[in-house]
């Protein structure tokens, strides 16, 4: 087959101005700014990554005895972003961590408890995208089921600073009371 200069090269008016087009998109796109607000909270594409775009510090209302008390809870990813550190009541006596990992399409919590055991819980594979719901799997510290600990935790993503916390106490093998925390991004 022979080739000429007509089959081979390209005009030249198709590439003299290549990149106009991602550069008007990339002034748009940050004049607007959508980067910004998309690199400081991606949209998650999983219930853990939920849980990593909580990162920072959320603070909340507790009704308690004698009022209502501010309560703060703290995220952090850990261990090269496989994990994500939940600091409840931080820096008081009160302090709880809670440590979530991956195990599939699961998430696995265990509960560092101020009552003295660490009861482990798993997600429902099946929760909603902005919801997840861990149920006690199993514990440490504790010599039954009849001790009392945590028992389920329901986490709701209302939107990107807002969430709510629904804690599920169990004492004697049954539900004792479900505290919810409704927590704003600081």
């Amino acid at each position: 087959m022979i080739m000429n200069s007509q089959t081979t090269s390209r005009p030249k008016h198709r590439n003299a101005f290549p990149n106009i087009g991602f550069g008007v998109c990339t002034c748009i796109w940050l004049f607007l700014g959508i980067g910004p607000s998309l690199a400081e909270h991606p949209v998650p594409t999983s219930p853990f990554e939920h849980l990593k775009n909580l990162t920072g510090r959320w603070e909340g209302m507790q009704q308690a005895m004698d009022g209502e008390k501010v309560i703060t809870v703290v995220y952090a990813p850990t261990a090269k972003g496989s994990a994500v550190m939940e600091r409840l009541f931080p820096d008081t006596p009160k302090e709880m961590v809670s440590i979530y990992t991956r195990s599939g399409p699961d998430i696995i919590m265990t509960h560092y408890c101020m009552l003295g055991n660490q009861p482990r819980m798993r997600s429902h594979h099946h929760s909603s995208p902005n919801k997840i719901t861990l149920t006690y799997v199993d514990g440490t510290g504790m010599r039954s089921l009849n001790d009392m600990h945590m028992h389920e935790l329901t986490i709701t993503f209302v939107d990107d600073a807002h969430m709510t916390h629904e804690w599920t106490l169990f004492d004697k093998g049954r539900k004792k009371v479900t505290n919810t925390f409704t927590f704003t991004r600081k």
